[in-house]
């Protein structure tokens, strides 16, 4: 026998069918793998004409009747196996993602592993999809921070260059000095505390509450929104492209959150020349409010340079995603 050759149950010439796959040759009965007939194999050996076949191998040699697949002859094995028993086994040794890809290829699904196998294949797929969501969170931080500091450059020769330097790196990158994690813990701080004004003022309990407590509450409001306001407007200053950082949809979302809350200012500063009518653009400012809970979506922001915070995101995302989704939806409809 030579080299790179394995031998199946002889039957009849006609009826075998000759795969080559990643230098290994295999004679297999043409009705084993037509028991899986929407497989590629399976659809192989039914295609009547040398451009279909060439859709579903890598090449064909007319000739010799022999099919040729630039796949891993490991993977085959199982394939085949899986042609012959009807039972389907996954090989530990092999990378979960590897595995799965070569299945995909040959018309093979996951869910037709075994039982015996089908349980840790998938666990183990999880766990390695969770580890290479956490190194994309890694990388992703770090390409953010290398970016701020890429546009160091673009303050030379500008206006008060030295000032919108420092203030760019402090505000943007929290690890680039003890003042700028400072002020990184104080605005999440801020976020949160605005985040529970909020869901505490849309409470019924809140509703029918003292003048003085509602004015606790709205100095409290009225505090958060001046440090996101001052917060931006520094940002804006210090970008060494305003334009671009606008375009940015986090900073888009950043202002978005403090508009509205001069936009409900607004509307209830109006005279109240026709009750009605003033009544109505004071609700449209109070459901506008709402809006602010988009400032909440700074906290992520702000996660991608904390380690610990990026480690809580990757292990609940869901749920932090529903969290937020179900505040957002609660107090607007309680408003």
């Amino acid at each position: 026998m030579m080299y790179g050759q394995v031998l199946h149950h002889q039957g009849r010439e006609e009826d075998l069918v000759n795969l080559n796959v990643g230098g290994i040759q295999h004679k297999v009965e043409r009705c084993v793998l037509l028991r899986f007939p929407n497989t590629r194999v399976g659809q192989l050996i039914q295609c009547c004409s040398d451009a279909a076949i060439l859709e579903l191998c890598d090449d064909y040699s007319p000739a010799e009747q022999e099919y040729y697949f630039d796949r891993s002859p490991q993977v085959f094995h199982c394939v085949l196996n899986f042609y012959r028993t009807g039972h389907f086994h996954a090989l530990e040794e092999l990378c979960v993602f590897c595995f799965s890809q070569e299945i995909e290829y040959w018309g093979i699904g996951e869910l037709d592993l075994e039982a015996c196998c089908l349980d840790w294949f998938l666990e183990r797929k999880h766990d390695r999809e969770q580890n290479a969501c956490g190194r994309s969170s890694n990388a992703t931080s770090s390409g953010e921070i290398s970016v701020v500091g890429s546009d160091l450059w673009r303050f030379e020769g500008t206006w008060c260059s030295d000032v919108r330097k420092f203030m760019w790196q402090t505000l943007e990158d929290p690890n680039h000095s003890k003042c700028s994690k400072g002020v990184a813990a104080v605005s999440v701080l801020v976020i949160l505390t605005s985040i529970v004004a909020m869901c505490i003022h849309s409470m019924p309990e809140f509703r029918y509450a003292t003048d003085s407590e509602h004015s606790v509450l709205d100095s409290l409001e009225l505090i958060c929104n001046i440090f996101f306001s001052v917060e931006f407007v520094l940002r804006v200053a210090a970008a060494p492209r305003p334009w671009t950082f606008l375009g940015n949809p986090l900073n888009m979302i950043d202002m978005a959150s403090v508009l509205p809350f001069y936009v409900t200012l607004a509307f209830e500063s109006l005279d109240e020349e026709d009750g009605e009518e003033n009544q109505h653009l004071v609700n449209m400012g109070k459901v506008v409010q709402v809006l602010r809970l988009m400032r909440a979506f700074r906290v992520l922001k702000l996660a991608r340079h904390s380690e610990g915070v990026r480690a809580f995101e990757r292990g609940g995302n869901c749920y932090m995603s529903i969290l937020v989704s179900f505040i957002y939806f609660d107090i607007g409809f309680r408003k």
